[in-house]
């Protein structure tokens, strides 16, 4: 598989102003992909509109050195002439990986999304979607999983850096995302493992379900110690506890 990799001039095509409004960082060595682990982010987001031919809507990103080769990693939806296709920045430096566009999905406005970034450097990177319901209940806070997991593609990173920086993981949560803004995450999940107790099928199947206890998760396939992040936002249900991390 051939990453599409389109090199960004302008910062701004890369980073869309309202990405660049985060609401919830965090800054730590441990959010890189590291050599020879699994690297997993999941997030759930409400999507409000959808991203015009030529627009990129921000989810998440770690990215330093703004300019002709951003350092880092991030997850967008990019709109097409005629489809929205989840779209990956992955590179570490000048001439060294770039974009990588998955395959098209018929998204929604007002909808609820579920996806799941899952990479091992220097071998590949694969994406999962799944959509949820935005009706909630206290089993389902988050909402009840309405569609199966959607493989929308890979692509080999054999050959490609890893990109290591020390800027912020960043991402917009739903509360404070603002009115007519794009992409609210209502839940964040990062990882780096050795290895998966379950296969990635298992995995995702989990990760996008976005349970709201990690004890399942945590004891088919991951070890807590592990976990980087574990962030929810409360906005669904005020019953649920907003921010556990796992890693403290």
């Amino acid at each position: 598989m051939k990453a599409l990799a389109l090199m960004c001039i302008v910062f701004f095509c890369l980073v869309p102003d309202s990405f660049s409004q985060t609401n919830l960082s965090a800054q730590e060595p441990s959010f890189d992909p590291e050599e020879g682990k699994y690297f997993i982010v999941s997030t759930v987001f409400d999507l409000t509109t959808l991203p015009k031919a030529q627009d990129r809507v921000s989810i998440f990103s770690k990215l330093s050195n703004f300019g002709r080769s951003p350092v880092g990693y991030g997850l967008s939806l990019r709109g097409f002439q005629t489809s929205i296709r989840p779209q990956l920045y992955w590179s570490a430096g000048e001439g060294d990986g770039g974009f990588y566009t998955f395959g098209a999905y018929d998204f929604k406005p007002r909808r609820r999304y579920a996806l799941t970034l899952v990479a091992r450097t220097g071998e590949f990177v694969s994406l999962y979607l799944q959509e949820r319901s935005r009706k909630f209940s206290k089993e389902f806070p988050r909402g009840e999983v309405t569609s199966k997991v959607v493989f929308l593609g890979g692509y080999d990173l054999k050959g490609v850096a890893t990109p290591t920086n020390n800027a912020l993981f960043n991402y917009k949560v739903l509360e404070e995302a603002g009115r007519g803004t794009q992409v609210g995450v209502l839940a964040a999940f990062v990882a780096s493992t050795e290895k998966l107790k379950d296969s990635i099928d298992k995995l995702t199947v989990s990760l996008t379900g976005a349970p709201e206890s990690l004890a399942e998760l945590l004891a088919n396939s991951i070890n807590s110690k592990e976990v980087k992040l574990w962030e929810v936002s409360s906005i669904s249900d005020p019953s649920v506890t907003q921010s556990t991390n796992s890693t403290e």
